[in-house]
């Protein structure tokens, strides 16, 4: 955990309009599962497009609406998913930002995204803070074969292993 940072969610909603956030299929059947309509605050667009990640794999990712924002950000610049259905219906994407996890050998590190106002502003509580938070979205987000991945390589003809490329 980065030790002398601080960071708790202000609201702020500048992820909601500056991320296109992608979602698995399983997410996107839960998102249209969910039934959202105008009655809910939600336009008569679609709520999940598809994106060709590639020309050949096609992905999907929450819709925006005409002012960049999520289609599923409220008025009070809060998750629409989140007030009906509770944190854990949203999109992973969505529920770990502003953190990033990074298997490094047999632990993982945890960092934070600076494109989050209230990181650059080292706003909120210690993150130490949230350790037991942060241990319960690693089972989500890191696979059980985490120690058995590679370093990442330096370039195509070098690597090196877990505690040079730690250094």
């Amino acid at each position: 955990l980065p030790t002398i940072q601080n960071w708790s969610c202000h609201n702020c909603s500048g992820c909601c309009r500056q991320h296109l956030i992608e979602i698995t299929d399983e997410e996107r059947q839960r998102i249209l599962g969910q039934q959202w309509t105008t009655n809910d605050g939600v336009s008569d667009g679609p709520v999940v497009v598809s994106h060709r990640s590639s020309m050949w794999k096609k992905t999907w990712r929450l819709a925006h609406a005409s002012d960049g924002s999520c289609v599923f950000l409220n008025e009070q610049g809060l998750c629409r998913i989140h007030a009906k259905f509770g944190e854990a219906a949203k999109p992973l994407a969505c529920r770990i930002y502003p953190y990033a996890f990074h298997p490094s050998g047999k632990k993982v590190t945890v960092s934070l995204r600076f494109s989050c106002p209230s990181v650059v502003a080292n706003l909120g509580k210690a993150v130490s803070e949230n350790r037991d938070e942060l241990k319960q979205i690693e089972r989500l987000v890191v696979p059980e074969n985490a120690d058995a991945i590679p370093p990442p390589r330096i370039n195509r003809r070098e690597e090196l292993d877990w505690p040079d490329t730690l250094k």
